[in-house]
């Protein structure tokens, strides 16, 4: 599909371009997606539309709608009455040139309109996926194809940066290494699940060549990722992807629709036995030493997390209705900022404290609603009674829950590409479970040539 060729390009051009970190670099991927999206949804029949349904689409609507409102001048009676705190800024800086006028809510408008329209993008990647898989029902693992393409290619990239170039870590084409294992813990779970789907097959039990060398290479795939992970060094990549292996592992334990019991269960539930194996065996010296120093590092330490995380309460107290408006976190936490006095602290570790601050609590409501939908939905998938479809939910679920593990202690969610990338996911998940029963496939059965009829010996004279 046309659509979903050029959205991927963006989406690995802006993961090439340090993630997409950098406005000037982020914005021609972010035109592209715009651009991608809008044909796909104005190109579209109506009646071919994957419908989100009437709760998730208001919800939707309302986040898009909050994020659009920070920027755009409201009168002062509003601003005053939605947020006290900025409507006294506005007014005191209004006091040195001019009265008082309409301002925005944001205290940053111009990073709040950027921010609007990354949001606006990464809703687009959301309904080209649902869009994808919705014209090929039976062809599932087709829309997992992009995201382990990208996550391959940066693991080879930052295994070549250890053991060629000599780096002493890997970091991908990303500036940050937990933003690095933040993509690879995405794609993990689908080269796992990828590997296991061939395995199983759809149309017979018997394991063909084809189906074997796919499965080792999705495999190797998946070993080259985790590799990567580990030479990031970074502890909460390593342990939050090792966590949704053994999430994908308790989840198939528990069975599908209709299992026939644990046997065919038991190859997936023993990613969870693998996952602890490899917590234990896997990490290297370095990440030993990282996972010991967790108080003092050369990064943010753990202890300055939490005094970050105190000053943004106080900011979310001071603006709980609308918030500071999207990306106007790092102009307003030096108010508030007791943490590492020294240092500039310019995000809070924690993708949930700082969107609540960034949004205001309703909107910030409306995401987890959407989160909550998203991750139901996976784990809906994850029970469907098709093999190859239950595979694809436990990947979506593994690759949701990782991100949103890791998204407690760091800020993966600020990177664009990162972002477009779980917007991609989460179509994926919200898709399956609406997609239409596959077809029972029907063995061919060769002609049978018409009976040869003898001729009958003439009766003697």
């Amino acid at each position: 599909m046309a659509v979903a060729a050029v959205t991927w390009l963006a989406i690995g051009a802006g993961s090439f371009l340090y993630g997409g970190a950098l406005w000037e670099h982020w914005l021609p991927c972010l035109a592209a997606i715009l651009l991608a999206s809008s044909a796909g949804v104005i190109l579209t029949k109506t009646e071919t539309w994957p419908r989100l349904g009437r709760l998730p689409a208001i919800t939707l609507g309302l986040l898009l709608g909050a994020a659009a409102g920070q920027w755009i001048p409201v009168p002062a009676p509003v601003l005053e009455r939605l947020s006290p705190v900025r409507a006294e800024l506005h007014e005191t800086l209004s006091s040195f040139w001019v009265r008082p006028g309409p301002a925005a809510m944001s205290v940053s408008p111009a990073e709040s309109l950027r921010w609007t329209l990354t949001l606006a993008g990464v809703v687009g990647v959301f309904l080209v996926a649902r869009l994808t898989l919705r014209r090929e029902p039976e062809r599932v693992w087709r829309g997992a194809v992009p995201l382990l393409v990208l996550g391959g290619f940066q693991a080879l990239v930052g295994l070549a940066q250890v053991f060629v170039a000599g780096q002493p870590l890997a970091t991908g084409t990303y500036v940050n290494r937990n933003h690095f294992a933040g993509l690879l813990e995405m794609a993990l779970p689908f080269a796992v699940m990828g590997g296991v789907a061939a395995l199983k097959g759809r149309r017979s039990r018997r394991l063909t060549v084809r189906r074997a060398l796919a499965a080792s290479g999705l495999f190797a795939m998946g070993a080259l990722m985790l590799a990567a992970i580990i030479q990031s060094l970074s502890r909460a990549g390593f342990s939050f992807a090792l966590a949704s292996l053994a999430l994908m592992g308790a989840v198939a334990l528990a069975g599908p629709a209709g299992s026939a019991g644990w046997k065919r269960r038991a190859p997936v539930a023993g990613l969870g036995v693998a996952a602890a194996a490899a917590f234990l065996f896997l990490p290297t010296d370095p990440l030993i030493y990282r996972f010991g120093a967790l108080a003092a590092t050369e990064e943010i330490s753990a202890d300055t997390r939490v005094q970050v995380w105190e000053d943004t309460l106080k900011l979310i107290e001071d603006y709980p209705a609308a918030g500071v408006g999207l990306g106007g976190y790092t102009a307003t936490i030096h108010r508030y900022q007791t943490a590492a006095p020294m240092q500039t602290i310019g995000m809070a570790h924690n993708d949930y404290m700082q969107l609540a601050a960034e949004l205001g609590l309703p909107a910030f409501a409306a995401l987890l609603l959407l989160a909550g939908w998203c991750l139901r939905c996976a784990v809906k998938a994850a029970a469907d009674a098709e093999p190859r479809r239950r595979y694809l939910g436990l990947a979506c679920l593994g690759a949701l829950a990782a991100l949103a593990l890791h998204s407690l202690v760091d800020f993966n969610l600020y990177l664009p590409a990162n972002a477009a990338a779980l917007a991609w996911v989460a179509g994926l998940a919200t898709i399956l479970p609406s997609l239409p029963a596959p077809r029972p496939h029907r063995a061919r059965r060769l002609p049978v040539p018409p009976p040869v009829f003898e001729a009958e010996p003439l009766p003697p004279r």
